[in-house]
């Protein structure tokens, strides 16, 4: 179903959101699947909400579309360094 579609997985910047982001790494390993993409609220913010918010609809889809990322080997690392 999902096969071909560019799939973006918004997780807030709280615990639960850091282990979304676990369990969806341990998945890609486990099922050898194309990573999909991901996005975050600016740091500033908890979570998406917030974030929808407090900003206007333009600048909110300014972010989204500057800071989507690949959630493939780099984004591992670049985790792992912040």
């Amino acid at each position: 179903f999902l096969k071909g579609k560019k799939i973006i997985l918004g997780y807030d910047n709280d615990d639960a959101g850091f282990a979304g982001i676990k369990q969806t790494a341990n998945l890609i390993k486990r099922k050898n699947t194309d990573p999909p993409y991901i996005v975050r609220p600016p740091a500033k913010y908890k979570d998406w909400g917030e974030f929808i918010v407090d900003v206007p609809r333009r600048v909110a889809l300014g972010y989204i579309n500057h800071n989507v990322s690949r959630m493939d080997y780099s984004f591992a690392v670049s985790e792992l360094l912040s």
